[in-house]
């Protein structure tokens, strides 16, 4: 891996994981939390979450429940071929997309790179926002939300 942002030493860790789940557990969904990007935060004021999902059906069921609980969410798109971006001529991948500054985008086809193929489908990458930062009740928006997906499956 060639690493062209040092800050950017989440995605690091939680791709080794979620490739050691895929290899030694064989799950049937594969769902990651994490608050790696600033750039999620900062997109939307600090009151939603972001997600990157190539599964049109679980992108129904967070906007269905989002609005069951009034919370708001964006869904990063699942535009893949932006996989180019961090493409490396000296390694496998590169840890950010330097030429694309879409932060979220770009970690979640960091996070793609360590998942197979069979997997890419029902993986859900939340990228969340931090759960104290302008927030009376000390937890992070969309819980409900994840709750729900996680019970409906």
């Amino acid at each position: 891996m060639e690493i062209v942002n040092t800050d950017a030493e989440g995605r690091l860790i939680l791709a080794d994981a979620l490739a050691f789940a895929c290899k030694n557990y064989n799950p049937d969904y594969l769902f990651d939390y994490a608050t790696l990007t600033g750039w999620s935060e900062r997109l939307h004021c600090h009151t939603s979450f972001t997600y990157f999902t190539l599964n049109e059906t679980f992108a129904k069921d967070i906007e269905r429940y989002n609005n069951e609980y009034a919370e708001k969410s964006i869904r990063l798109p699942p535009w893949v071929e932006y996989i180019y971006y961090i493409q490396s001529n000296i390694a496998d991948v590169k840890n950010s997309g330097y030429k694309c500054n879409s932060g979220g985008l770009m970690a979640s086809m960091f996070l793609m790179n360590f998942i197979p193929q069979k997997y890419r489908k029902n993986w859900i990458h939340f990228d969340v926002r931090l759960s104290s930062y302008n927030n009376t009740v000390n937890i992070a928006d969309g819980f409900a939300t994840y709750l729900e997906i996680i019970k409906g499956i």
